[in-house]
């Protein structure tokens, strides 16, 4: 039986938008290249709730009542927060009388769908997550985020006795593509920097950089899902390189990537869509 999906983006603005469809990779595939009207001035656009359902009336049904809950109930999705969801609703009863015959919600990597598929998460991680977003990137950002790469690549480079500010500068030069870029912003704060785009068959993670000061408090933890999010919705693995040495290895490691590969300045890595599927 053909599922049906009901999603929610984050847009630039800051506002949500929720639809419904029966091929989620190639909804987001249109939203991505601007063909949606809503979302078409707001990119980038970010995935960061979907669920599953048996039919497409049970789908319209639930996206219609997405729609008109407030943003702190759509937000509390989002969460996987089900409690604050009941404390919102205006009755006990927060999903369509029929929904007995969806299919369980799957929901996005690291977020929550309907009760029923809830895990347990921290207090303190749904709070951070509350504070994050992106923004997009334009071509005027270039020293910002030249200055941003140096200080977050810096200690490491340092250490394979590779630093030189001219070549970290033409290394970013080289790569610097806005449409498929994103700042990280924590309390409205650019923090960070992420670059994800189509390479072949799978998404090229080409930068993940944070701050110094913004590391070590689960920020690169939850970018790495929404990409995850991204990669499983549009079926395709993500790859990416670190540098040797460095302790991007091991949190990419821990965070299911796979080393298939070494060269002399670099760390190839893979996330099977195929393994986050089940993970």
């Amino acid at each position: 039986m053909m599922p049906f999906f009901v999603y929610m983006l984050r847009c630039t603005d800051a506002s949500y938008y929720c639809g419904q469809t029966d091929d989620i990779a190639s909804r987001l595939e249109q939203h991505y290249a601007g063909e949606i009207a809503y979302t078409s001035t707001r990119k980038p656009v970010q995935l960061v709730w979907q669920g599953e359902f048996e039919s497409r009336e049970v789908a319209i049904a639930f996206e219609q009542q997405i729609k008109g809950w407030s943003r702190a109930k759509k937000e509390a999705l989002i969460a996987g927060d089900w409690d604050r969801i009941q404390q919102l609703a205006k009755s006990k009863s927060c999903v369509p009388a029929n929904s007995q015959s969806c299919v369980r919600p799957e929901p996005v990597e690291g977020l929550a769908g309907l009760r029923q598929a809830l895990p347990e998460r921290s207090k303190s991680y749904g709070q951070m997550e509350r504070r994050l977003a992106f923004e997009p990137v334009v071509a005027e950002d270039f020293e910002a985020l030249a200055a941003l790469r140096e200080a977050a690549l810096r200690q490491s480079l340092e250490r394979l006795g590779l630093f030189s500010q001219e070549r970290s500068r033409e290394r970013l030069r080289s790569n610097f593509r806005p449409a498929f870029m994103r700042h990280i912003v924590c309390d409205d704060q650019r923090v960070g920097l992420l670059s994800l785009w189509p390479e072949g068959d799978a998404l090229k993670l080409q930068h993940l950089y944070l701050a110094p000061q913004a590391q070590g408090q689960g920020i690169g933890a939850w970018v790495l899902k929404q990409v995850k999010a991204e990669a499983r919705a549009l079926g395709r693995d993500v790859k990416l390189e670190a540098l040797p040495q460095s302790d991007a290895n091991r949190f990419y490691q821990r965070h299911g990537f796979v080393k298939v590969g070494e060269a002399e300045f670099d760390v190839f890595y893979m996330w099977p869509v195929q393994q986050g599927a089940v993970a």
